[in-house]
């Protein structure tokens, strides 16, 4: 009924415990295991991680597929494990985002549901201090809720079917949003408000106030309609 792809890319550091709480969540809910496949998507990773999710895949029975991606891309990556779903429904999880068995059950419930095609959750980040509380309410009120404007770490779940008339982008720059686009653009959206707990790692690293303003200001210059990649790939990487 369900195929949860989990993208990875170089994370030797976060793999175990992003399988493992999957692992544990799908063993919680009885008759859960029967109705769900993971397929953990590798882009070609350069560290441990391969090895580590052949192992772990093996142990706890998800499927596990590699490929050398040149250019690599979260879309590249998740088209690569959709090719290995056996489900009809797809949940597109990043492996630093925390979801509980509610999350499953939520997702299950809408297979069920004619007029369902695609959704997304609500978010709160995993360092939970003033500025990204703010930052989550934000995104969750008016980006999500109003709008219906979901990125990956909303974790999309979606029919299959709805790919063969919208294909997930491979542009390496806001992937996210331009399939969120096309989406809204076919099909009515669901939003849950049952946040998935996500990581903060790269809003750590340099501070999350800067990030989120350069976050803010690429996003507000694209729907002015400044969609020049290599501009807006410029303006992102101030905060790297």
């Amino acid at each position: 009924m369900l195929t949860i792809i989990i993208p990875v890319l170089n994370e030797e550091k976060l793999i175990v415990k992003g399988l493992s709480q999957i692992k544990k969540i799908i063993e919680m809910t009885k008759g859960l295991s029967s109705k769900v496949q993971v397929v953990v998507s590798d882009a070609g990773s350069s560290d441990q991680t391969i090895e580590v999710a052949k192992k772990i895949c093996e142990e706890m029975q998800f499927s596990f597929i590699t490929n050398k991606i040149e250019l690599p891309s979260i879309g590249k990556t998740i088209t690569q494990g959709i090719e290995k779903a056996q489900n009809d429904t797809i949940f597109i999880l990043p492996i630093d985002c925390e979801i509980d068995q509610k999350h499953i059950e939520i997702i299950l419930q809408y297979t069920d549901k004619t007029d369902f095609y695609y959704g997304a959750f609500s978010k709160q980040y995993e360092n939970n201090n003033t500025s990204m509380q703010l930052y989550a309410f934000l995104q969750n009120q008016f980006r999500s809720k109003l709008f219906s404007q979901f990125v990956w770490t909303n974790g999309l779940f979606m029919r299959k079917s709805v790919l063969d008339h919208v294909n997930i982008p491979t542009d390496l720059f806001m992937e996210d949003v331009i399939l969120s686009d096309s989406l809204r653009k076919l099909y009515s959206s669901n939003y849950v408000d049952h946040p998935i707990i996500v990581g903060t790692r790269l809003y750590d690293k340099n501070g999350p106030i800067r990030r989120i303003i350069i976050n803010a200001t690429v996003m507000i210059l694209y729907r002015l309609g400044i969609k020049n990649k290599l501009f807006l790939k410029k303006v992102y990487k101030l905060q790297l």
